[in-house]
């Protein structure tokens, strides 16, 4: 049985007006101007076996006195990001750090796990908006936490 290649849809603003094809069979193919700026996007990826080589992630979430009011849902995406990969079957580990005018880190090279999304969340919990913005001091610490042994993927969360 032949593996199906799944297709998933990326909505997107766009820059110009959007042309959005329409089509039941190819021979009713035709195209719609739509009048906003917004689409959404059809990629097919192909269906490829899981890396056995561990990821190591490394979060920096922007917690200075700009994000006092999107700090909790930067929070919450970080949750449903490890949330979603916890899920996975592959190695993670994570370092997760919080920054304004310093880097405060939360865990650093840990094995994602149940135990550890808890611990992440709970530290969390305290991390309040507050301060100057450092963007360079996150990312001086990104190169002393990447470990040569794993692919390293650094996210960078912040606002506006």
């Amino acid at each position: 049985m032949a593996a199906s290649t799944p297709t998933f849809a990326v909505k997107t603003n766009l820059i110009q007006s959007c042309i959005e094809e329409y089509s039941t069979s190819d021979d009713l193919k035709h195209h719609i101007e739509l009048p906003y700026n917004f689409g959404v996007i059809n990629i097919t990826m192909p269906v490829t076996t899981i890396r056995t080589v561990p990821f190591h992630i490394l979060f920096s979430l922007d917690n200075s006195g700009s994000m006092t009011s999107d700090l909790e849902n930067v929070k919450d995406t970080l949750y449903n990001i490890l949330e979603y990969l916890l899920a996975q079957d592959v190695t993670i580990y994570v370092s997760v750090q919080y920054f304004n005018s310093s880097v405060k880190s939360i865990t650093t090279n840990t094995l994602l796990t149940e135990e550890s999304l808890s611990l992440i969340k709970s530290q969390s919990l305290c991390v309040t908006a507050n301060g100057m913005t450092n963007i360079e001091a996150a990312f001086a610490e990104v190169q002393s936490t990447f470990q040569e042994d794993a692919t390293n993927i650094h996210i960078f969360m912040t606002t506006k």
